[in-house]
């Protein structure tokens, strides 16, 4: 028992960087695109948009963020896909060039104005970041997958679904 708390309180320390991290700029807000394929054999469906992107470095190596977009259908203006997701980035992270794992949690809302009824769906993901961070500017291009049991419902098939963003952040 003695340890793993040992253990667990070494990789802690490891994980929260001391004063050379604390002179950088660990808050980030930003905006970027953002895109979301829905695919099966026989179809795809886009969505694409905006989002908010909020977030903040613990580490060198750990890092929290959250989008909260407003996506469009790409084939009717009318059906809307409005949702947030929370990602942890394990890797390369803060100035100078960034690289990262994700995992996370995502929730969303299939909406329109002809219909009274909406869709909501959530999941999992996993993925990648990968960027570029100076002391006040953030660049970065994330992909995930994302689990796709709440897009099936009682449907067959085979069914994958994706994101991809570009953003732009001010470090604070």
């Amino acid at each position: 028992m003695k340890i793993h708390i040992l253990g667990a309180c070494i990789a802690l320390s490891l994980a929260i960087s001391g004063n050379a991290f604390a002179q950088e700029n660990q808050g980030h807000i930003g905006i970027g695109t953002y895109s979301l394929s829905i695919t099966d054999q026989s179809f795809t469906d886009t969505f694409t948009g905006s989002a908010l992107i909020l977030g903040y470095d613990f580490s060198q190596n750990i890092a929290l963020d959250s989008h909260l977009y407003a996506l469009k259908y790409e084939l009717s203006d009318l059906i809307e896909m409005n949702g947030y997701d929370i990602v942890a980035r394990f890797g390369k992270v803060g100035t100078g060039f960034n690289i990262s794992a994700t995992a996370g949690l995502w929730s969303e809302t299939l909406s329109s104005p002809l219909s009274t009824t909406n869709a909501d769906y959530s999941g999992t993901s996993l993925g990648f970041t990968i960027g570029y961070g100076w002391r006040d500017l953030l660049i970065s291009l994330e992909g995930t997958r994302r689990t796709v049991a709440d897009y099936q419902g009682n449907a067959s098939g085979n069914y994958d679904a994706a994101t991809g963003a570009f953003n732009v952040l001010y470090r604070f």
